[in-house]
């Protein structure tokens, strides 16, 4: 089995910030337990334009791995991040952490940044345990990336979905499917879901379909189904 390498870690902090110290410890804790293969460390007010450059308005701010963050955390929570930075399933935590807490900003940054980490909605879409939150939250998400094709390969994970079980699911289904930059293969489905046993999935299914077949300037391009 291959060994894990530990995610690389930045802090930014400032004189006299009452959180800073603790996030500091339990990062350097990290490092000496190998948790970290870095630990890079600035004072803000001494790297103002690297401060500038990552959009920073508060300490402290860290980074851990592809993780950002702007509240002050233990150790146990800082090792728990550092434990997911490598993997879909751990991105899906964050995501979710992050849109609970109303940063649907950073969610898309890091989304717009590398495509891929999408995936993630995958996981979090077909999770029952997943809230209305954060199911919102992602929905804004994708409205924002409308028109960019980079939502496309969620296709096939929602294309499951609206075969799951629960009626919510499905209705959820139903609407990311209007988001995501393909027509042809989100109205083929939602015709489908006009069939449905449950009848707000149906109505769902029936009001996306009328506003979509009345919008114009569609990219069928992003579509890659017939």
């Amino acid at each position: 089995m291959e060994e894990r390498t530990p995610p690389d870690a930045l802090l930014v902090v400032a004189p006299g910030c009452p959180h800073c110290g603790m996030v500091l410890e339990g990062m350097s804790r990290l490092l000496k337990e190998g948790r970290l293969s870095s630990l890079q460390g600035l004072q803000a007010p001494y790297h103002a334009g690297e401060v500038s450059r990552l959009g920073i308005r508060s300490v402290p701010w860290y980074r851990i791995g592809p993780f950002v963050f702007e509240e002050a955390q233990g150790y146990a929570e800082l090792l728990r991040w550092a434990e997911r930075a490598d993997h879909i399933r751990g991105m899906a935590v964050y995501f979710e952490d992050r849109l609970n807490r109303g940063q649907r900003h950073r969610v898309l940054a890091m989304v717009r940044e590398d495509p891929a980490r999408l995936q993630a909605f995958a996981l979090l879409m077909a999770d029952v345990e997943v809230g209305l939150q954060t199911r919102l939250g992602m929905g804004v998400v994708l409205e924002e990336l409308q028109g960019s094709g980079l939502a496309v390969g969620l296709l096939s994970a929602l294309e499951r979905l609206v075969q799951h079980p629960e009626a919510r699911m499905r209705g959820d289904a139903c609407h990311f499917l209007s988001l995501i930059d393909c027509p042809r293969s989100a109205l083929r489905l939602l015709e489908k879901s006009l069939d449905d046993p449950d009848p707000m999935v149906r109505e769902v299914a029936g009001d996306l379909l009328e506003e979509m077949k009345s919008q114009a300037g569609w990219e069928p391009e992003y579509d890659s189904l017939p």
